[in-house]
């Protein structure tokens, strides 16, 4: 069957961002959001939510001195604080129809 999406409304074709909040330390709810989404049940899931924004500022709360890091799409960003935004232009990539990827 097709494994659902964490993001499920998250597309390149949309001009804004779908974001993923756990406002939780409990490693179950983040267990349990992921079950859901790959099985294609609602996602209603405690101080879980999706948002969507065009743009997205984090920082730090406190004056620790504690690395926070970032990722955005499985990506590692760096620390906080970070900035994301959906790029208001669009990339089209062309390949030769008899282009075909190497196997290695």
């Amino acid at each position: 069957w097709p494994i659902g999406s964490l993001t499920p409304q998250a597309s390149l074709e949309r001009d804004d961002l779908q974001l993923l909040l756990f406002k939780t330390q409990r490693r179950f709810r983040y267990l349990q959001y992921s079950l859901r989404s790959a099985l294609n049940l609602p996602r209603a899931t405690p101080e879980i939510e999706l948002l969507h924004a065009r743009e997205l500022l984090c920082s730090a709360t406190s004056s620790s001195s504690e690395k926070i890091y970032a990722q955005a799409d499985g990506e590692p960003l760096g620390t906080l604080p970070v900035r994301i935004s959906m790029a208001a232009e669009k990339v089209t990539l062309l390949f030769p129809t008899a282009s075909k990827p190497k196997r290695q």
